[in-house]
């Protein structure tokens, strides 16, 4: 229930960056919005009090000669405030005008609801309430705000009444009303707008995402000839690359998985396969000891046996040495007919690469004797094994064709573990090995000097040794 739960709540990454985008656009949006409906309120309100005021300091100047009369015209004073308060759309923001004397008593007054007027103001239509610019009365029976403005009537330099005129608060909140409906459609209109830009920034952003997880999924599934293709002019530019590159890297080390895991063991392949063999696939020179077995007489044994029976034996013996090879860190280079040539010190460079190939040569003779007593006890054909080994400079690397590449060695000290090998047969030996090798085991194991030969091919001497043994303390 809760994985069913999470996965509902799950939200791609597309959608979480369009989610954030617009909520930071609505909130950029919304204060401007505010910001600008605060300064339009600010400014609308000013202008109607700025409006009211130069209609009262315009009738103020209409109302001086009536006022100074004795006694008061007071047709004169309602012909002006009604000229005024009935011009254009001032009934809807004009709510009252009331003239005093200098000393604040009512001459006359009037409201544009009732359009009467009086020259006693005995019951205010607004009863005021504090002492501040804004009134707040009964108009018909319902409380508004009224904002007073006033001005003074003057002959001359004397002061001989005011004008009161209350501007409706409504009026300038129905203005501000209209402004702010404006200002939140925009609002809403560019929200809406951003959202669509945010989702097309985050399906932008997302994409070479996107692209690398499905890389990741064809490269798991095996497809290691991929390769993205992104320019975003920034870090993911960067992380394109670098997946492109782990990618050909994978592909590297797969090659170099399947070329090599039936010729060496999997810790030896381990090491190949973190070195990335850039320094032997590539062609180098290296000291390295090279060894060469084969099996006595195998041509006149196999042509007595059955096909079948020849393959399984030879599948059972090469199966066992592997075996030893592999343990002692070496890789199987060829196989050639029942012979078998492998490597010591490459493709991943071996300290004591002489030592490994002695003590491997070794083994190979006792698990020889095992599958020999088996064999015998399963009436089955018995035979023996010669081995030459000897270590020199050789050059290691892929060699062939385009459409056929093989990792192998080229160099004299092939042909001499090779001829090493043969001679066994007229010393009656089974392993030989040069005076190079010798000179790099004489520690760790009992030599026996045979002969000095010439191999074929060959001007100089060479000394020849047995293999005896380990020494003593050796394993």
């Amino acid at each position: 229930m809760r994985k069913r739960l999470e996965k509902l709540l799950k939200f791609t990454l597309r959608s979480q960056l369009s989610i954030i985008f617009s909520v930071l656009i609505a909130l950029s949006i919304g204060s401007v919005s505010l910001l600008t409906l605060q300064n339009q309120v600010k400014i609308l309100k000013d202008n109607f009090i700025a409006t009211g005021q130069q209609f009262c300091e315009s009738i103020a100047g209409n109302v001086s000669d009536a006022l100074s009369q004795s006694p008061i015209d007071d047709t004169a004073l309602i012909s002006t405030i009604t000229k005024v308060v009935n011009s254009r759309d001032n009934k809807k923001w004009i709510k009252y005008v009331r003239i005093t004397d200098a000393d604040e008593s009512i001459i006359i007054a009037s409201n544009n609801i009732s359009g009467e007027w009086n020259k006693k103001y005995i019951s205010p239509v607004f009863e005021i309430k504090e002492k501040t610019p804004y009134y707040f009365g009964m108009s018909n029976g319902k409380r508004e705000k009224i904002y007073e403005v006033r001005s003074d009537v003057k002959k001359g330099e004397e002061i001989i009444g005011k004008v009161h005129l209350g501007v409706s608060q409504n009026a300038i909140d129905a203005l501000m009303s209209v402004a702010a409906r404006t200002v939140i459609i925009v609002a809403i209109l560019t929200i809406v707008f951003g959202f669509f830009i945010s989702s097309l920034v985050a399906m932008f952003l997302v994409r070479p995402i996107k692209l690398l997880i499905d890389g990741a999924s064809k490269i798991s599934a095996g497809n290691y000839d991929l390769k993205i293709k992104v320019r975003m002019m920034n870090e993911i530019d960067d992380l394109v690359s670098s997946f492109n590159d782990m990618a050909k890297n994978l592909k590297e080390k797969e090659q170099i998985k399947v070329a090599f895991s039936r010729y060496m063991s999997a810790e030896l392949l381990d090491e190949v396969i973190k070195s990335g063999g850039k320094t032997t696939f590539g062609g180098e020179k290296r000291l390295v000891t090279i060894l060469f077995s084969d099996i006595r007489d195998f041509t006149s044994m196999a042509e007595a046996l059955d096909p079948q029976q020849v393959v399984r034996l030879l599948n059972e013996y090469f199966s066992c040495m592997n075996e030893v090879i592999f343990k002692n860190k070496g890789m199987i280079n060829k196989y050639m007919g029942d012979a078998i040539m492998a490597l010591y010190g490459a493709p991943v460079p071996l300290k004591d690469h002489a030592v490994k190939a002695v003590a491997t040569a070794l083994e190979m003779n006792k698990e020889l004797n095992k599958l020999r007593i088996k064999w015998a006890g399963e009436g089955r054909p018995i035979f023996g094994m010669k081995i030459g080994i000897t270590t020199g400079e050789v050059v290691l690397g892929n060699i062939g064709s385009m459409g056929h590449m093989e990792y192998t060695v080229i160099g004299d000290a092939v042909n001499v573990a090779a001829r090493l090998q043969a001679l066994n047969k007229n010393y009656g030996t089974q392993i030989l090995i040069s005076q190079q090798t010798n000179d790099l085991i004489t520690d760790h194991f009992e030599t026996r000097q045979v002969e000095l030969v010439q191999f074929k091919g060959k001007t100089s001497y060479n000394l020849v040794f047995e293999v005896l043994g380990a020494k003593q303390g050796e394993k």
